[in-house]
């Protein structure tokens, strides 16, 4: 039977309403989006790419900025404060109870005492600034290792004996840490405190001389601690001559 299509050509193939009708019509219909034959499935579009300020954001993965001038600074106390402190100095020092700040120089840093430092009462302040030598941010360290030694060349007529208790367990702590700055600062803090209180020392060798002698082997330190046991020897005078030597067993 003929019949015409869509187009106005003529077709045997049945009736436009007939299912052979509908599959011989041209496929260009499909471009209208009026219908789709049978068994052809739809081609969805690409989505674009995005192009908004965020997907172009310079972000690490965790969504923070990151700055390589980050791994060049060194580790800094918070600006406001640190809920847990280390030690007692840090504690002391974000309540504002060190009476000293310190001047950042261009090359050095230096601290100024805002009380003079001879009217300052070194029972409480000496032993906090010795728990504080295993504090390795800034500006603890600094203020700790300065702090020590303007405090002992004050202070080392009028440095009570009774303070020393309260000063060996920080010391031989920071003597017993691995950490190169920390252990270079305790080894300064026990050439100070030997020639500021010379002879009373004594009692306290045995505790001290240990984590020295530990690292006479490393040739990193060697030459700095007998520099350091010798002071203690010579300070001590007689009463612990033998006592450092024995430990050390040299």
């Amino acid at each position: 039977m003929l019949s015409r299509t869509s187009t106005g050509r003529l077709s045997t193939s049945g009736s436009p309403g007939t299912p052979a009708a509908r599959a011989a019509e041209p496929s260009s219909r499909l471009g209208g989006g009026k219908s789709v034959p049978e068994g052809v499935n739809k081609i969805a579009p690409k989505p674009k790419p995005s192009t908004s300020a965020s997907s172009l954001s310079l972000s690490s993965p965790s969504g923070s900025f990151a700055r390589p001038s980050q791994k060049l600074n060194p580790a800094t106390v918070q600006p406001l404060g640190n809920k847990k402190h280390k030690t007692a100095f840090g504690a002391m020092y974000a309540r504002g109870e060190i009476p000293c700040r310190l001047n950042h120089g261009s090359v050095k840093h230096k601290i100024a005492w805002t009380t003079p430092i001879e009217h300052i009462d070194i029972t409480t302040l000496l032993p906090a600034f010795f728990s504080g030598l295993i504090e390795t941010q800034h500006p603890y360290a600094t203020i700790v290792q300065q702090g020590i030694r303007d405090l002992l060349s004050t202070h080392h007529h009028s440095l009570p004996g009774s303070l020393l208790p309260l000063l060996i367990p920080p010391l031989r702590a920071a003597l017993s840490c691995r950490t190169t700055p920390t252990f270079s600062a305790a080894l300064c803090a026990l050439t100070q405190l030997a020639e500021c209180v010379g002879e009373d020392l004594a009692p306290f060798v045995r505790v001290l001389v240990p984590p020295v002698a530990a690292r006479v082997l490393d040739g990193l330190w060697r030459e700095r601690c007998f520099e350091a046991l010798g002071v203690v020897e010579c300070q001590g005078g007689e009463k612990y001559v033998g006592t450092g030597r024995s430990d050390l067993r040299m």
